[in-house]
């Protein structure tokens, strides 16, 4: 039976008020944005960075002009720079084991639903850390499985099932994910892992960002500025 705190903590008028709060404390001290009635436990996110409204997070960090879009929930995750994330996502999805006698977590961790323990504790990590790099566009209704790591400027296609890692600047799309094209040639996908523009200043980003259409042109830029300086 739930206990009186339980209850006052589940009450609508409570949830409301910590919305409230959160969302005025962030947008105050870090410019963001806390979409309605969204929630975060244990998390953190960047200056400039943005949640859609009825987002649940636990445990999950948001870097710096990423967003995520409305009924998204994510736990155990690390997100970087410069992320779109659609809405109606699932990362961090737990894992269970099955090479064992059950999938049941009743047998494998401390935590199993409604009390059940008949293992020896906790003998598999169904929620290892899951990491998606920077400049990384996930689509509408995706599903990332725990443990997941997705490199810098990957595309994921939407509904995609994600259950294996996604190489820098791959394109995935499907259930589970498939492979479907590299955005970039090996060269320019180099330049760009190499760049890290993600991590530069928003002078820098000021400066150069109108040749972003275009690597190509981005690539000129940097050199001709290069020259320039060692000249």
């Amino acid at each position: 039976m739930p206990t009186i705190s339980k209850i006052v903590l589940k009450n609508p008028a409570t949830l409301y008020l910590k919305y409230l709060y959160r969302s005025l404390l962030y947008k105050i001290r870090m410019d963001v944005d806390f979409g309605y009635m969204s929630t975060i436990l244990n998390g953190e996110l960047s200056k400039h960075s943005s949640i859609g409204e009825h987002c649940s997070l636990n445990n999950l960090e948001l870097g710096s002009y990423s967003y995520m879009a409305n009924h998204t929930s994510g736990i155990n995750t690390r997100i970087g720079k410069f992320c779109s994330v659609g809405s109606h996502c699932r990362i961090g999805l737990a894992t269970h084991p099955i090479s064992g006698a059950s999938t049941s977590p009743a047998f494998y961790t401390s935590n199993a639903p409604n009390g059940g323990q008949f293992g020896a504790g906790v003998v598999f990590d169904e929620l290892p850390m899951t990491r998606i790099g920077s400049d990384v566009w996930i689509g509408n209704e995706v599903s990332i499985l725990a443990g997941v790591t997705i490199g810098n400027g990957a595309v994921i296609g939407a509904k995609c099932l994600v259950n294996r890692d996604v190489l820098p600047y791959e394109v995935v799309a499907g259930v589970p994910c498939r492979h479907l094209r590299m955005r970039f040639d090996e060269e320019s996908i180099s330049f760009l892992q190499s760049l890290e523009w993600w991590n530069k200043s928003t002078d820098w980003l000021r400066q150069h960002g109108g040749s972003f259409a275009n690597i190509n042109e981005l690539q000129e830029v940097l050199d001709d500025s290069d020259s320039k300086f060692t000249n």
